[in-house]
């Protein structure tokens, strides 16, 4: 009890060094629970980055320059990957009206007039359907898009579409048969109109004798009209767009394997970049990388890589940082309980004559250091409380256990290092 009083004492008589520790451990402590929220603002950055860049891409032919032929299974696999934010795409073949065809017929066989509209479109449909003449001014090019603004010249198109009561170019996202043609089609809202589609081959690749026809019945919900800068030919022409819904299409053709049905176009952007790495082994795995399915795939990243690059890598230097900054603490105790026990010594010694163990003083050094450490957290906490325009979750038990840990792990270290004092020499050494 005697050498714990004079312990105490001493303690009181060093009240300036005491303080100015306690000061360093307390500002510690403020650095220190600040620190993190450097390292949240940052992430926070990074993601308010991720969801403010968007990163687009699209599917390219890879041996040519028209319009790639899309399987069905890739097209599938990134649409339903959950990484795009929006997507567009169509495809396109030739369709021939049934009206068109019987019309043709009639000249090719003057007696095919003779025949009733029913028993017409019986033989169009059927026996003759693998035998019609397909001439270039007896089609219509139909698109099947996803969207109204899938295809450039259906988006400028679309102030001048006049719609079915109860539809609207949301149908277009759909599965139902409809589709919308031109004004002067001579077909009228709410028409059902049978179409026979025909295969359409890649330029240059024409089969002739291709027989991969197929009827479909579409239920006409909007007609356009001609724009400023855009001209149609006859209904005729090549030049005489219909539209309908990609699904649509796909629902009509997918079934005939002679079809051999693709998506021709495919643009998208990704709404989870920070995955875009996921989404590129996506691409890598559908082997849209290399030239073996006809098809290779593009993203333009560089905006975003740009962007977050500098921001992942302060990140990463203040996660470096923050390990380094603890070590600093561990540093740190040890130095102050080092300097402290130094010029303590003949205090120790004093406390050794009084019949205190070795493992008493240091434990009481340690004790002293908890005190200090403990002191030191509790004027930095209370000086967070102070400091404006902190983060709410500015307080972290984690941080302060880890201050306090590393502190005194330093300070032990000392503590057991200094306190082992040679009474003896050291009384000599004062006398």
């Amino acid at each position: 009890m005697k050498g714990l009083n004079l312990y105490l004492s001493m303690m009181r008589r060093r009240w300036l060094g005491n303080s100015l520790i306690a000061l360093l451990i307390a500002v510690t402590s403020v650095f220190m629970l600040l620190y993190p929220g450097l390292i949240a603002d940052s992430e926070e950055e990074l993601e308010a980055a991720y969801k403010s860049i968007e990163v687009s891409g699209w599917l390219v032919n890879a041996s040519g320059y028209d319009d790639p032929q899309i399987p069905l299974d890739i097209y599938d696999a990134i649409v339903d990957s959950g990484f795009l934010k929006e997507y567009y795409a169509y495809s396109y073949c030739p369709v021939m009206p049934v009206d068109v065809a019987i019309r043709e017929q009639c000249n090719a066989d003057p007696t095919f007039v003779d025949y009733s509209y029913e028993k017409q479109c019986e033989q169009i449909t059927g026996p003759l359907l693998k035998k019609l003449e397909w001439g270039s001014y007896s089609t219509i090019n139909m698109y099947g898009v996803n969207d109204l603004y899938a295809d450039s010249l259906l988006s400028r198109l679309s102030e001048s579409i006049t719609w079915l009561d109860g539809y609207d170019a949301d149908a277009l996202r759909g599965e139902e048969m409809v589709c919308i043609v031109p004004e002067d089609s001579g077909a009228a809202l709410g028409d059902e109109v049978q179409m026979i589609l025909r295969r359409l081959w890649p330029e240059g690749t024409y089969k002739s004798g291709d027989k991969a026809r197929v009827v479909a019945a579409f239920k006409v919900i909007g007609t356009h009209t001609l724009t400023s800068g855009i001209q149609y030919g006859s209904i005729y022409g090549s030049n005489y767009y219909a539209y309908c819904p990609l699904a649509a299409m796909r629902r009509a053709l997918e079934g005939d394997k002679t079809f051999n049905f693709t998506v021709r176009n495919l643009s998208f952007t990704i709404g989870q970049c920070d995955r875009i790495d996921e989404f590129k082994q996506l691409l890598v795995d559908l082997q849209l990388n290399v030239n073996t399915t006809g098809v290779r795939a593009a993203v333009d990243d560089r905006i975003m890589i740009g962007t977050v690059s500098p921001i992942q890598k302060n990140i990463a230097l203040l996660k470096g940082l923050h390990v380094f900054l603890y070590a600093l603490v561990v540093l740190m105790g040890f130095l102050l309980c080092f300097l402290t026990a130094r010029g303590r010594k003949q205090e120790y010694a004093v406390m050794r004559l009084l019949g205190e163990s070795r493992a008493a003083v240091t434990m009481k050094a340690i004790v002293e250091q908890i005190i200090l450490c403990a002191i030191g957290i509790g004027l930095g906490i209370v000086a967070m409380l102070i400091i404006p325009y902190k983060r709410a979750d500015w307080f972290s038990a984690d941080a302060v256990i880890l201050v306090a840990a590393c502190y005194l792990v330093g300070a032990a270290s000392a503590a057991l290092m200094s306190v082992r004092v040679d009474v003896m020499s050291i009384l000599r050494d004062k006398e």
